[in-house]
Order: structure tokens, then sequence, then C-alpha cells
């Protein structure tokens, strides 16, 4: 990340352009995402100081680390912490069903829903990125976290 960038994204989180404190992990590997999409689309080589707000807004609304920082050092954290609270990481994925994952015991009974019906019934394994592993016969398999349901529920 280039230092004039850096400089973007500490005036936003830090209110000082010039703080020498380390940027958060989540928030740049978010910037360089969002930077080569940008240049993938040919719209420079650069992120503006608009481009860097919205980075920063997306970091500070959906991630834990975003959301832990925003209550803990900016005035926002009221508003995101109230939205957090009501709606949980439903409100995040757009998902009313959403399941947190990771607070599910392995060999719980899920549904996988494939091409819209009923595909299959499985166990839970256990959650890797955005995939869901479920045996299902004896057999590993993963899924997309869309695909998979709990069952009964």
């Amino acid at each position: 990340m280039d230092p004039t960038t850096a400089s973007y994204y500490r005036a936003i989180l830090f209110f000082d352009s010039q703080d020498q404190r380390p940027l958060p992990p989540s928030l740049v590997v978010l910037h360089a995402w969002a930077f080569k999409r940008i240049q993938a689309m040919g719209a420079g080589s650069v992120i503006s100081k608009q481009g860097a707000l919205g980075v920063a807004m997306t970091w500070m609304s959906t991630t834990q680390d975003g959301r832990a920082f925003t209550r803990e050092s900016t005035t926002l954290g009221d508003i995101f912490g109230e939205i957090v609270e009501d709606q949980g990481d439903a409100l995040l994925t757009g998902d009313e069903d959403y399941v947190d994952w990771s607070a599910v015991a392995a060999d719980t009974k899920v549904i996988v829903i494939a091409d819209g019906k009923k595909a299959a019934i499985g166990e839970f394994i256990g959650k890797r990125s955005s995939w869901i592993d479920v045996r299902i016969g004896g057999e590993k398999r993963s899924f997309r976290a869309n695909q998979v349901q709990l069952a009964g529920a």
C-alpha cells in the first residue's frame, strides 16, 4: 500500500493522517482486494479518498475486527453496535436464516439443498472459509453455506 493511501486510512480510523499506528490486517486485506478490482476495471492505479472511505466503512460494518474497532474507537460504535445487536450477522449476509457455523457441533444433522430442491441429509463436519464440509453416506463433501441448512430449522 502506498503511503498516501495509508494516510487516508489513518485519517479515517485514527483522525490523524500522520499517526504511526499500524493499520488493522483485515483492513489491509480488504484494501488489497479493492485496489486490484479498481485496476482490473481500468479505473486508475490508486484508491481515491472517497474510495478509501468506502473501503473503511465496509470494513467497519461487515468484519468482526472492524465492528470491534468501531465500538471501541469511534462515535459510530453505538450505531453499528445497535445494528449488530438487533439483527446479528443476518443483516450483513442478507440472509434471515443465517447460521453461525462456528457454533454448530460436529455430527449435527444438516440438509443439503442443490438446485432448489432437497438433495441429501448429512452430518456437519466443519466450516472452512465460505465452505461447509458435510458427511453424506460416509463421504466428505463441501458445499457453499447457502446450500446447507440445519435439519429441523
